[in-house]
């Protein structure tokens, strides 16, 4: 636009004539304005005319009535030029000012207190072109969006409300930018209370698009897995990997290095990569859980540099020591009302009548309001009718609503209950398995692909695909389910609650439990298998596993996810986490299988393992020595299972010096090598290797020589240009060849 504008005149279309007379006045100041005058639906997005026009002028109004923060347009536009005035690294309220043409200032948020204007309009004029006079260029044009990790950057298609909210969190978390004005140094934090359902990680989410590119440095979205369903929980020591578990995959996204870090050194150089980048974040963790120590709190919301703002969003009001606070309630009866018509608008007074009591019945709960009005337009029963059945709930309706207490507003948790239970029991089969799935996962995002392995598992069936789809899609249209990135559907935890309610103690929902933990062993040992690239495909499956694991773990399927678990967590360096596992794994084994079993003794093998790794290698020695000494009495000396286990105590031998017993050893695994596999076999010229490495140590260069020769000269012939591959250290090698459940 080759214009340029003193002023970006922002308005609702029906606030126009009330308007009139400041533009008139505008205009015979010789102050030129740009407005727009087309009719932009209320719910759309500005488009990017309107964006370049913000640009071009020097100055931005609002007309801000009582209306104004309900039009998404107008607080796209005045996020836009507030987001610009800041990137000029001046107060943005030399640029943005705001008139209020209404006796109230309730609808006007603080952050826009001081940008307000005269109250006449001949004074609000003169002020503005005094202003101009102080203001050199326009305002900057639109900023590139950030990098977001851990979440889409999708806004939620219906989303209602909560203007002021907005602005008062971002005047919290850009505080430090201007604390000479505001007084706030260092790291800025703000805190998002509020009951279940209110809408506090929606809030977090859209607030992280709208006003992402004031973080051009990234969005970072940090699961805390706090919510209050208690079957459902996570204990500590599960948070802190699936934290390490997320900064790792932050890491992996953001280019950083990370090979043969352990989850803590990643964690300090992925902060060190973004501080030297000079460039702000947004950290946002959601859910952090309530009854936690405060050291506790203060690991899961630990940033790394005060470029770094803190969004943290949690039921809790224990946690008052890190950020400013805002207490999120439900939505005005306004905005719950417009909420209920963007699925299902009233066609007369009555329907008008009948939906104001809705929304009071269910005390103008976010998602209880999403929910009703999406059952509204997917069942067959009139508004009147669901009037009705919320007045005059179920027996377990109430039963469920008086569990719920605690967790909704006060005397409406029976007409929330009443709506969830009623839309619950509007799901085919397929919604239905989803949701049962749902209510024994963790409160997580769930991928689609998880639903369907599951279903395949479960049924054996060629249609689990199409009948996941199916499920989701009905569970969606129900508000059940809300999307997650591409391929993921999140359930809000009062959902999962509901069908444990409806349901309890299912067969079928056993079934679907068990056969989720199979799913996801193979899709876990699988990413595993093809090496530590593929982890971050199976990110999103961590929290499922680990808390299906937790519960029990003595049953087959539990101990088994447990060990697979333990496996991704050695792989990742985490290796406490991994011995913790492995020696219940361990244990239970015993107790089930006995000492001399096949899987026992894997799992003896992997714990020795991980051991060694810990630089504790006189007990993985004394455990290689008791899982060697029963392959020989169980299996015979020449079984794979007695190679691999002698093989790896001649390694852990080596490392404490031992070279005599581990080259004695060591003779004995190659001679078995070459009488099953042959001469020239990888597993053959691994073993050759090894030897030779050891016989060097040993001063019997000679011997090593010969052998080392001969292994070139099999891996040439066999192998071409992969010899490289069995020149590797000792180490490697040997652990490259330990059996692994």
């Amino acid at each position: 636009m080759a214009n340029m504008w003193d002023v970006f005149f922002s308005y609702r279309r029906h606030d126009l004539e009330r308007a009139r007379p400041l533009l008139e006045e505008l205009s015979r100041a010789g102050v030129s304005v740009w407005r727009d005058e087309t009719e932009i639906p209320e719910q759309a997005s500005i488009t990017s005319l309107i964006r370049e026009a913000i640009a071009s002028c020097r100055v931005f109004l609002a007309f801000y009535s009582s209306t104004y923060p309900e039009s998404n347009p107008c607080q796209e536009e005045i996020a836009t030029a507030w987001l610009a005035a800041q990137r000029l690294g001046e107060s943005p309220n030399r640029r943005i000012w705001v008139i209020n043409p209404e006796a109230s200032f309730d609808h006007i948020p603080d952050l826009f207190r001081d940008q307000q204007s005269g109250s006449l309009v001949e004074e609000t004029v003169q002020q503005l072109k005094q202003a101009l006079v102080a203001v050199n260029g326009t305002l900057p044009g639109r900023a590139n969006l950030p990098s977001y990790h851990g979440m889409s950057s999708i806004q939620a298609s219906r989303f209602i409300g909560r203007a002021k909210q907005f602005w008062d969190l971002h005047g919290k978390l850009t505080a430090n930018r201007i604390s000479i004005i505001t007084g706030v140094h260092g790291q800025a934090a703000a805190q998002v209370r509020g009951l279940g359902g209110n809408g506090k990680s929606l809030l977090a989410r859209e607030y992280a698009i709208r006003f992402g590119s004031a973080y051009p440095g990234g969005v970072f979205w940090l699961n805390a897995y706090g919510h209050d369903d208690f079957q459902n929980a996570v204990n500590a020591d599960q948070r802190r990997a699936l934290r390490q578990t997320q900064i790792r995959e932050f890491a992996i996204e953001c280019g950083v290095p990370i090979e043969g870090l352990n989850p803590e050194e990643i964690e300090v150089r992925f902060w060190r990569v973004l501080q030297n980048q000079q460039q702000n974040c947004l950290w946002i963790v959601d859910d952090v859980p309530s009854g936690i120590t405060s050291a506790e709190f203060s690991e899961i919301c630990r940033v790394g540099w005060t470029g770094t703002s803190t969004l943290i969003t949690t039921r809790s009001k224990e946690h008052g020591a890190l950020g400013s606070m805002l207490d999120l309630g439900v939505l005005s009866p306004g905005e719950a009302l417009r909420l209920l018509y963007l699925h299902s608008a009233p066609t007369n007074p009555a329907e008008e009548t009948a939906a104001q009591r809705i929304v009071e019945l269910l005390g103008f709960h976010p998602l209880a309001v999403e929910v009703a009005g999406s059952y509204l337009a997917f069942s067959a029963e009139s508004i009147e009718e669901f009037v009705g059945a919320l007045e005059n709930p179920t027996e377990d309706a109430m039963e469920f609503g008086a569990l719920l207490k605690a967790s909704l507003p006060t005397d409406h948790e029976r007409s929330i209950s009443m709506t969830l239970l009623m839309s619950i029991r509007q799901l085919d089969p397929e919604g239905l398995d989803f949701l049962r799935l749902a209510s024994v996962l963790a409160v997580a995002p769930i991928p689609v692909t998880l639903l369907s392995d599951t279903l395949a598992i479960a049924d054996s069936e060629d249609s689990a695909k199409k009948h996941s789809i199916k499920a989701v899609t009905q569970a969606e249209a129900l508000s059940l389910c809300e999307r997650f990135g591409h391929d993921a559907r999140t359930v809000h935890t009062l959902v999962s609650r509901t069908m444990r309610f409806k349901y309890p103690n299912e067969v079928r929902t056993e079934q679907l439990r068990s056969a989720a933990m199979w799913a996801l062993m193979h899709r876990i040992s699988a990413a595993s298998h093809h090496g530590h690239g593929q982890h971050s495909a199976v990110a999103i499956d961590i929290p499922h596993a680990r808390h299906l694991a937790s519960k029990g773990t003595e049953r087959e399927e539990e101990i088994t996810l447990a060990l697979c678990l333990a496996q991704f967590d050695f792989e990742r360096g985490d290796y406490d986490h991994a011995r913790q596992t492995q020696e219940h794994g361990l244990a239970v084994r015993r107790k089930l299988l006995g000492e001399e079993h096949e899987h026992t003794l894997a799992v003896a093998n992997n714990l020795a393992r991980t051991l060694y790794a810990q630089g504790k290698t006189e007990k993985a020695r004394m455990l290689q020595e008791h899982v060697r000494e029963i392959n020989i009495r169980v299996f015979g000396e020449g079984h794979p299972n007695t190679v691999t286990s002698t093989s790896n105590l001649a390694l852990t031998l080596y490392s404490q010096g031992y070279d005599a017993q581990a080259e004695a050893l060591e003779r004995q695994v190659l001679a078995q090598r070459i009488r099953s596999s042959g001469q020239d076999s990888p597993e053959t010229l691994v073993a050759m290797n090894n030897l030779a490495q050891t016989l060097r140590a040993r001063g019997n260069v000679a011997e090593a020589f010969a052998l080392q020769e001969q292994v070139m000269r099999a891996s040439c012939t066999v192998l071409g240009n992969k010899a490289s591959g069995y020149s590797q250290s000792q180490e490697q090698l040997c652990l490259g060849a330990a059996h692994r459940w």
